[in-house]
Parts: C-alpha cells; sequence; structure tokens
C-alpha cells in the first residue's frame, strides 16, 4: 500500500476513535512500530 493511502485510510481509521495505541496502528496496516511512528507525525 502506498503511504499516501495508507495516510488516507489511517485518517478515516482513526477518526471513529477517542483513543488508540501504536499496536492498533500496527496490526491494522501490517507495519513497523518505527512506520507507524513516522505515519503519525506526518
Amino acid at each position: 500500500m502506498r503511504k499516501s493511502t495508507r495516510l488516507n485510510d489511517m485518517m478515516i481509521f482513526l477518526s471513529d476513535k477517542s483513543f488508540f495505541n501504536l499496536k492498533d496502528i500496527m496490526q491494522e496496516y501490517g507495519i513497523s512500530k518505527s512506520t507507524a511512528i513516522r505515519d503519525i507525525q506526518s
């Protein structure tokens, strides 16, 4: 999955949540902790 597509999808995924943790994102998108952190920071 392209980063831009993943970021857009991640925004939709997180919009329904009042909180989240990295493990949720890592499992949902099959990405590493480092990638999850980079994506959140972008």
